[in-house]
């Protein structure tokens, strides 16, 4: 395969520009990006605070643009819209929040045929909620009753089916939990009234979603813990008793079921953080799922796994020496130890769960040397490491599972000390380590990997090159099962972006869509990286309206 110059090195960018004059084919010469939001204004530019996000079927893109410092747009655009198709005016102007850069904060629905959003249409207002459709056939309707004086708009969550969304509303004497139809018809019910609401919804719920919540009725400070089924009125107690005053929810995650949720809390002392699980379906099923932990322990991340384990990483044993435990989540049995016995001075630093398998960094064997391991999450086996060899004075900074869970792509500086490349490895069984980034030893001027996204088929990563004397800040791809010897590039950003931006894959992996200001001078645009352009057989097609850059 022929890298185009956008791979190149800035040292070999004349090279690289006399060979396109040669004669070098079209592909060679292509960015390969299509700017979806091109001249959508005629001045502004594309808000760098309300990233574009993809519609879960892939074939929308949404993305705010503003003029001024909060007035702004919403807009659409069809993925696979004819060459010249303009993007959609969906709202605007409208006025967002100001506070950190002009945007709007907005959310797709799980049926892609909506877009929710939190907006003003008058300067200096307090925001309303509305819904309004994605391929703007109809216009925007407002989903929360008129706002009257000190009320506000506090959280929303829209239901997985895309059809009601919940409401907390924030007034003067007590807050309101609202229950809305997506369109707005039929109008707003009540819920519940109360202090100091925190509502979730249950996950993937078909027909009649299901609402859990906590929430002071009765004025005392403490919190009941309610559920309740969007087409109901009568609230369904999950505990007699009330939280204390002091509680703080932290995260809070469902079993894939929805019988069980699992949330870190300070429920038995003030600021000590522990793991709870709780029945959805009965009262008083409080559950404590790790062990009395030392003085000053607390329990700081969990996730669950596919065999109904939650595993977490806690100081239980000695305070701020943090090991991966796991429990099943229905209380049956004590916690057990997944990280081993660690190195004096080790940690586990970085968890993550797929499957029934658990993986984290820890300085497991030698001290201040993070490596990557991985474990079976109910402990039948002692953990492994999965990194290739780390010398003294290198670490494995960060990794992620493919979405199949066989394997696991980690970041780590195992050459020079200042290089970070990417690597492949397998969850479990023998280990399989493969380097996916600077593997043409010929190539002069390696470069480093600053961040990287795995593909959701498991086939692919996307990363973006660190910018230094040598190279912009680049974006490539890169197959983890047989890698090419040159990542194929993506994108080039030379512009005020080149150090910060990302790209995020499509649900069907076959682009990437992202937000940055490509060249000094140039306005922030959304840009599409499209399968259609990829040279290493993937696919072909019509590339009139894909732009052309070369350095």
């Amino acid at each position: 395969m022929v890298p185009f110059p956008g791979s190149c090195p800035r040292s070999a960018a004349s090279l690289a520009l006399l060979t396109l004059l040669a004669g070098a084919s079209p592909a060679v010469a292509e960015h390969r990006a299509k700017v979806i939001s091109a001249d959508f204004l005629s001045a502004g530019s594309v808000s760098d605070e309300s990233g574009p996000e993809v519609s879960p079927d892939g074939r929308w893109i949404v993305f705010v643009a503003c003029e001024s410092s909060d007035e702004c747009w919403l807009a659409s655009s069809r993925r696979f819209g004819e060459p010249g198709d303009p993007p959609l005016e969906l709202a605007g102007p409208v006025h967002g929040f100001s506070f950190l850069g002009a945007g709007i904060d907005f959310e797709i629905t799980g049926d892609s045929r909506r877009v929710v959003y939190e907006a003003s249409t008058e300067p200096d207002a307090p925001n309303d909620l509305w819904s309004v459709a994605i391929d703007g056939s109809s216009a925007p309707v407002r989903l929360n009753p008129a706002l009257l004086t000190n009320e506000s708009i506090n959280d929303y969550l829209v239901t997985d089916d895309g059809q009601q969304v919940v409401i907390e509303l924030t007034r003067p004497g007590a807050d309101v939990l609202l229950r809305v139809a997506i369109d707005g018809v039929g109008g707003v019910s009540n819920l519940d009234e109360g202090d100091s609401i925190r509502p979730y919804l249950f996950p993937a719920a078909s027909g009649n979603p299901r609402l859990l919540y906590f929430i002071d009725t009765d004025g005392d400070d403490q919190l009941e813990t309610l559920t309740i089924y969007l087409s109901s009125t009568l609230p369904f107690p999950l505990w007699a008793g009330e939280l204390p005053t002091w509680t703080n929810i932290g995260s809070l995650t469902f079993a894939p079921d929805g019988d069980t949720v699992v949330l870190e809390a300070d429920i038995q002392a003030d600021e000590v953080d522990e793991l709870w699980s709780i029945r959805t379906d009965s009262a008083n099923s409080f559950h404590k799922l790790n062990q009395a932990l030392v003085g000053g322990g607390n329990v700081v991340d969990f996730e669950l796994s596919s065999d109904g384990r939650a595993v977490f990483l806690a100081d239980a044993q000695v305070d701020e020496r943090f090991e991966l435990w796991s429990a099943p989540i229905d209380d049956s049995a004590e916690p057990v130890k997944l990280s081993g016995t660690l190195v004096s001075g080790g940690d586990v630093r970085g968890l993550r769960v797929a499957g029934d398998w658990a993986a984290y960094i820890a300085d497991a064997a030698v001290d201040a040397r993070d490596e990557l391991w991985s474990v079976p999450a109910d402990g039948h086996a002692a953990p492994t490491r999965r990194s290739d060899t780390v010398p003294a004075g290198r670490d494995v900074t960060s990794f992620r599972f493919t979405p199949s869970g066989s394997r696991l792509v980690y970041r780590a500086n195992l050459g020079p000390v200042d290089r970070y490349d990417l690597h492949t490895t397998t969850t479990f069984g023998l280990t399989s380590h493969v380097q996916l980034t600077n593997r043409n030893i010929l190539a002069p001027n390696p470069y480093s990997v600053r961040a990287y996204v795995v593909s959701p088929d498991s086939q692919r990563v996307a990363f973006i090159v660190t910018p230094d004397a040598n190279w912009d800040g680049v974006a490539m791809e890169q197959r983890l099962l047989d890698p090419l010897t040159t990542a194929e590039t993506l994108l080039e950003v030379a512009g005020a972006d080149e150090g910060d931006y990302f790209l995020s894959y499509a649900s069907d992996s076959r682009g990437l869509v992202g937000d940055a200001v490509l060249a000094a001078g140039d306005r922030r645009e959304v840009h599409l990286v499209d399968e259609a352009l990829f040279v290493d057989g993937f696919g072909s097609g019509d590339r009139s309206a894909w732009s052309s850059s070369v350095p």
